[in-house]
């Protein structure tokens, strides 16, 4: 038996002065029919392997008084909300704050010897810490950011207004060191610093799943990092597709250590994990 069906075939724990006869067992033992759902609409392959998000995913159902695959597949299908807190619920991500800082300084470095502007994404952006960290480095190197247009892609929507507030914990700062923090962010609470708003304000945060995607020649430069991880390899060429369609012909692309890449005519890799985009050669 398969963690879906040890996790959603189990009987709702009930109160103890409620009767038998209103007492409703939950019968999810047929849940793949809702991640393969989840999977053509996102692309995500990996659920049956989480067990914290099954476990989440059971514990909404039960809010939600849904006891059948049937009837939380027909509100997923039909309610955008529902859907939209289905992913929020699997799409958790943690980062932080200079995570992967050898391909940021590489970015930092290749802008900082141009005198061009650059329209740059981060696709998924999460929670911003990898959006601000460029936007600090840049910064911190000299470069103008009235050359940089900087934009965060992300399916979660939590995630998003977490960006958008700009409201961090130690753990999200902890490689900074206090020149850093003194620098770049103000002491909320004992908890929590925020990000100066003049940084909040460079940033464009948008909910939107790659796989819905269609501009074409936009970015001169993608960072997209683990996000390839939750790929099946279908999946993972049709997001390189994406990826590269998004791209000016000279711009780069900066993929995440553990991402595994479907291989692309347009791509040539300049060192691990960034590739520049050549187009006019094919």
């Amino acid at each position: 038996m398969n963690l879906f069906k040890r996790f959603f075939a189990k009987e709702i724990e009930t109160p103890q002065d409620e009767t038998l006869e209103e007492r409703k067992e939950i019968d999810f033992s047929n849940f793949e029919v809702i991640t393969d759902f989840i999977y053509k609409k996102s692309g995500i392959t990996d659920l049956d392997k989480r067990t914290l998000s099954l476990s989440c995913l059971k514990q909404f159902a039960q809010e939600k008084s849904l006891y059948s695959t049937e009837d939380f597949l027909e509100i997923m299908q039909k309610d955008r909300e529902f859907y939209q807190d289905v992913l929020n619920i699997v799409t958790v991500n943690e980062t932080f704050f200079f995570r992967e800082v050898q391909e940021l300084k590489w970015l930092v470095a290749f802008i900082k010897k141009s005198d061009k502007n650059f329209n740059i994404l981060s696709l998924p952006c999460s929670s911003g810490e990898e959006v601000y960290s460029i936007l600090i480095l840049l910064d911190d190197a000299g470069v103008d950011l009235n050359r940089i247009t900087i934009t965060g892609y992300d399916i979660n929507t939590l995630a998003l207004e977490k960006a958008k507030t700009g409201l961090y914990s130690e753990h999200s700062l902890h490689k900074l060191d206090a020149e850093y923090r003194s620098n770049y962010f103000t002491h909320y609470d004992d908890e929590h610093f925020l990000i100066l708003q003049k940084y909040r304000e460079k940033v464009k945060f948008i909910q939107k799943n790659i796989f819905e995607i269609q501009e074409k020649n936009i970015y001169d430069i993608v960072i997209s990092r683990n996000m390839f991880i939750y790929f099946d390899n279908k999946k993972r060429e049709e997001a390189t597709n994406i990826i590269v369609s998004l791209i000016k012909d000279g711009g780069h692309y900066i993929k995440g250590y553990a991402d595994n890449i479907s291989t692309h005519p347009y791509l040539k890799s300049e060192c691990y994990g960034v590739y520049s985009i050549d187009k006019m050669k094919h």
